[in-house]
C-alpha cells in the first residue's frame, strides 16, 4: 500500500500499463506541452535525453513524446489536470476512484491518509 511516481515512459513499455491497471490505481496528471517544456527546461541538465537539446529541439522532442505516450497515459483510472494541483482535491478524487475500482474488495485497494499536507499545492 504505497504511492509510486513513475518516469514518463514507464507505462509505455511492454505490458507495463496493463500491469499497473491490474495491480494498482493509476493517476495521470495531465499537462500541456508548454508547461512540460517549462518544467523540463528547468531540469534539463539532470535529464540525459534532454541535456544536449536546443530549446526548439526540446519542444519538438516533448511534443513527439507526448503524442506517442498519451494513448498509454489516458488509460489511467483517473486523469487529473496537472497544473496547480491541490493535494486535498486530488486525494479526494483518488478516494472516489478507488471506491469504485474493480478490485475494491481485495487488499490492493485501501485508502490511506494523503501523502502530503491537506491543501498543499503540487506545482
Amino acid at each position: 500500500n504505497c504511492i509510486i511516481a513513475l518516469g514518463g515512459g514507464t507505462p509505455c513499455f511492454g505490458n507495463n500499463m496493463d500491469w499497473l491497471l491490474q495491480h494498482g490505481f493509476t493517476v495521470y496528471l495531465k499537462m500541456n506541452e508548454s508547461t512540460l517544456l517549462q518544467r523540463l527546461s528547468n531540469a534539463q541538465k539532470k535529464r540525459p535525453l534532454l541535456e544536449t537539446l536546443s530549446a526548439a529541439e526540446m519542444r519538438h522532442f516533448i511534443g513527439k513524446q507526448l503524442m506517442q505516450r498519451t494513448p498509454f497515459y489516458e488509460r489511467a483510472h483517473l486523469i487529473y489536470p496537472g497544473i496547480n494541483v491541490k493535494a486535498a482535491d486530488l486525494w479526494q478524487q483518488i478516494e472516489v476512484g478507488m471506491s469504485t475500482c474493480p478490485w475494491k474488495d481485495t487488499d490492493r485497494c485501501h485508502t490511506r491518509k494523503p501523502p502530503q499536507k491537506m491543501g498543499q499545492t503540487i506545482r
